[in-house]
C-alpha cells in the first residue's frame, strides 16, 4: 500500500495591492485579532508568520509576504512571486482607481509565476465605508471579473469591523490544500474527457447577442432584453460522446465597452468569436463589425500564425427586407477582406442557424 502523503504543515501567501487598501491592517487582524490606525508604509516587503487552523481542524503555518504598493511593476520584487502556494489580491472599495489596477497586479504575478496550480483570491476591502456608485459597480462586476481572470474566490472584507477576514484566508488555504492532494489515476479505457472553452459575442447595441446567446443555451426568445452592463455569461453543456464533455463559456459583451480598457480582460484566453451585426442596418456592418474585429485582433495580438476563429453573423434575416439592407456578395466580399472565419445569417427569434453558428465556430476550436 502506498504511504500516505505527509499533512501539509507550512504554506507561503502573497498578499499585493495598491498602497493604502488595508494590506498590513488585514495580517495584523488575523495575527493579533485587533484593528489599528496605524498608516506606515511597508518599505518593500514585509515577512510574517501567523498560525491558522483550517476548516478541517488541522493546525498551518501562514508565511505571508506584504508586498508594499509602491513597488508595482518594480523587477526587484519578481523573486517574491515565486515559489508561492497562493496569492490575495486587495483593493479599496472606496477608491475605484485600485479596482482598476487588479488586473495590472495580476498580470504583474503572472508574468513571473506561470504555475496553473497557483491559487488566488480578490478581496474588496473597506466594505464597512459609505458605498458609492463606482464601489456598487465594482462589487457588481466582481464575480465576473475574478472568473475570467481564474480566482478561486472574492470576498468584500473590513479590518475595522473584521468582516471575512478569516474567512478568507480559510477559504484560500482549503482551495490550495486542494490542489495539492495527490490525484488518482483513471484507466484511459473509462477516462472522461472534458474541455472548457471560452467564446465571446460582441458587437453594437441593439444587434440581438443576448438574444442570440438566450436562444443558443435556453432555446428561448422574449424580443425584450435588458442592456448589456459590462459582460454577462451563460454556459452550455454539450456531450459530444460518452466520454467527451464541452463546457462553452460564453460571454456576451456590451455594445458600450469596444475599445474600453476591459475588453482586454474580457477578450483574454477566448477560443472563438461571434462578431454580430443587424442585417437591415448597414452601418451596423461597414462601420461597427470592422471596428469591433479591429479591436479583437489588435488586443489578442493575432496574427497569420495564431487566429483565433471569428465568425461573422448577420441577424435578423427574418425581418422584412426595405431595400437597406446589404447582399450576400458584398457581406462574402467583406468576411475575406476582414479575415473573419466564415458568414452566417441567423434569427434568434425563428431561431435560424443559431446552433450551426456555435457549432461552426467550436469545429474551428484548435
Amino acid at each position: 500500500m502506498a504511504t500516505p502523503p505527509a499533512p501539509i504543515s507550512q504554506l507561503n501567501i502573497l498578499i499585493i495591492g495598491d498602497s493604502g487598501t488595508g494590506k498590513s491592517s488585514y495580517i495584523k487582524r488575523l495575527q493579533q485579532q485587533a484593528f489599528s490606525h496605524d498608516t506606515t508604509r511597508t518599505k518593500e516587503c514585509d515577512i510574517l508568520t501567523i498560525k491558522l487552523k483550517t476548516n478541517q481542524g488541522a493546525d498551518i503555518s501562514i508565511k505571508i509576504f506584504n508586498i508594499a504598493g509602491s513597488q508595482r511593476g518594480k523587477t526587484k520584487i519578481n523573486e517574491y512571486f515565486k515559489n508561492i502556494d497562493g496569492c490575495i489580491i486587495m483593493f479599496d472599495l472606496s477608491r475605484p482607481e485600485t479596482y482598476d489596477n487588479v488586473l495590472g497586479w495580476h498580470n504583474d504575478i503572472r508574468n513571473v509565476n506561470k504555475s496553473d496550480d497557483l491559487q488566488w483570491m480578490l478581496l474588496a476591502n473597506k466594505c464597512d465605508l459609505e458605498k458609492s456608485q463606482e464601489s456598487d459597480y465594482a462589487i457588481g462586476s466582481m464575480k465576473d471579473y475574478c472568473q475570467m481572470l481564474g480566482s478561486c474566490c472574492s470576498f468584500e472584507t473590513s479590518n475595522k469591523e473584521n468582516i471575512n477576514i478569516e474567512k478568507s484566508l480559510k477559504t484560500l488555504i482549503d482551495e490550495i490544500i486542494k490542489r495539492k492532494k495527490p490525484s488518482i489515476s483513471i484507466p484511459l479505457e473509462n477516462e472522461k474527457r472534458e474541455y472548457r472553452f471560452k467564446v465571446l459575442v460582441i458587437g453594437e447595441r441593439n444587434t440581438g447577442k443576448t438574444a442570440i446567446i438566450n436562444r443558443y443555451t435556453k432555446n428561448t426568445f422574449s424580443g425584450t432584453y435588458r442592456t448589456t452592463i459590462g459582460a454577462d455569461l451563460a454556459v452550455q453543456k454539450i456531450q459530444y460522446d460518452p466520454n467527451t464533455i464541452v463546457h462553452l463559456h460564453i460571454w456576451d459583451i456590451a455594445g458600450e465597452e469596444r475599445f474600453g480598457g476591459m475588453t482586454q480582460l474580457f477578450y483574454k484566453d477566448a477560443a472563438g468569436c461571434l462578431i454580430v451585426f443587424d442585417i437591415t442596418t448597414p452601418v451596423s456592418l461597414t462601420n461597427s463589425a470592422a471596428k469591433w474585429k479591429d479591436d479583437f485582433d489588435k488586443k489578442l495580438d493575432i496574427h497569420e500564425n495564431n487566429q483565433v476563429p471569428c465568425i461573422l453573423i448577420g441577424n435578423k434575416c427574418d425581418l422584412k427586407r426595405d431595400g437597406t439592407d446589404i447582399n450576400e456578395d458584398f457581406i462574402n466580399e467583406f468576411s475575406r477582406r476582414h479575415q473573419f472565419t466564415d458568414y452566417l445569417a441567423t434569427s434568434a427569434k425563428n431561431n435560424i442557424n443559431i446552433k450551426e453558428a456555435f457549432s461552426i465556430l467550436l469545429g474551428k476550436v484548435k
